[in-house]
């Protein structure tokens, strides 16, 4: 079972910690309700990255055996590939440190899982020489980006997990992007074809941009 996010989405100063099980791939026995195991996708989630589809599925061949395997993705750009029996990533996860933020009150995890396979599905970055140019487009639209930018008093990014930094009342614009912003991977789901061994998913590279007041 794929769970969602904990509640209030964007703030976390009220339930510190890792807030397990928000953002998880949790293993019941369908027959009796025991808990088998569970995966954590996102340490004390501030961005809303939660897990709308369930996983797929897939046997996957290691060290030439068999592999009862899932998938699971959610919003954020990376594909988790467990051992459905015993939750075990099958290629690997990284605990690796990630940026804090600036809001009061709030607690950042100071560590997020990274799957070593398969790379990122989605756009994780952005820095300013990323906005198309005159080259790219036409004058009038490189220029008409350009004002956005500095109308929002630029956009901060740190990577991965870029926390929302915050804006004081009356203080001049601070604006933070991440991407994937409204989901990489999302609520679509995904297929997979055991015949090509194949899965197949829809990403998109929207950002987010915004503020904690």
């Amino acid at each position: 079972m794929p769970f969602g996010s904990p509640s209030p989405n964007y703030f976390g100063g009220d339930r510190k910690g890792d807030n397990l099980f928000g953002n998880s791939v949790v293993a019941v026995d369908a027959e009796t309700g025991k808990y088998k195991w569970h995966f954590q996708t996102v340490h004390h989630d501030l961005w809303d990255s939660d897990l709308p589809p369930a996983p797929v599925l897939i046997d996957i061949k290691q060290n030439g055996k068999t592999i009862p395997a899932l998938a699971e993705i959610g919003k954020q750009s990376w594909m988790f590939i467990l051992n459905r029996e015993t939750g075990k990533p099958v290629f690997g996860v990284e605990e690796r440190p990630v940026p804090a933020g600036d809001v009061p009150g709030e607690w950042y995890s100071p560590t997020q899982p990274f799957p070593l396979k398969p790379p990122p599905l989605a756009r994780t970055s952005f820095q300013r020489e990323d906005i198309v140019t005159a080259e790219d487009t036409t004058p009038e639209h490189a220029k008409a980006c350009q004002e956005i930018y500095e109308k929002a008093g630029g956009f901060t990014n740190s990577g991965p997990f870029t926390p929302f930094l915050f804006h004081e009342e009356g203080a001049p614009p601070k604006s933070t992007i991440i991407f994937p912003g409204n989901g990489g991977p999302n609520w679509g789901g995904m297929a997979a074809d055991p015949n090509t061994a194949y899965v197949y998913l829809q990403t998109h590279d929207a950002a987010r941009s915004c503020w904690v007041e």
